[in-house]
């Protein structure tokens, strides 16, 4: 009866970065070169994530504000303005 039910989720993101920010080159670089490592950072937050923690009315914000903070943890900087998730759907 304890059987986990596996779900789907697909999502788009882009990452905006503070033009103003001393290293935005170099930021925008850096991230055009690790998308891998960007994608494997956003699997791996959402793999802790519950169906019930994920259809929540503020998911969608708390999911954005969680990848920001580990892309800036990631890259060392406060330069990355924002993530904006583009699709977003679960099942």
């Amino acid at each position: 009866e304890n059987e986990k039910k596996h779900h789907i989720i697909r999502l788009t993101a882009s990452i905006g970065i503070n033009s103003k920010s001393k290293d935005a080159k170099k930021l925008t670089t850096q991230i055009e070169e690790q998308k891998v490592v960007i994608r494997d950072a956003i699997i791996e937050i959402l793999t802790t994530k519950t169906f019930e923690e994920m259809t929540r009315p503020n998911a969608h914000q708390m999911l954005k504000e969680e990848i920001l903070e580990q892309l800036r943890t990631n890259f060392q900087t406060n330069g990355i303005a924002d993530v904006y998730l583009g699709e977003f759907f679960i099942q």
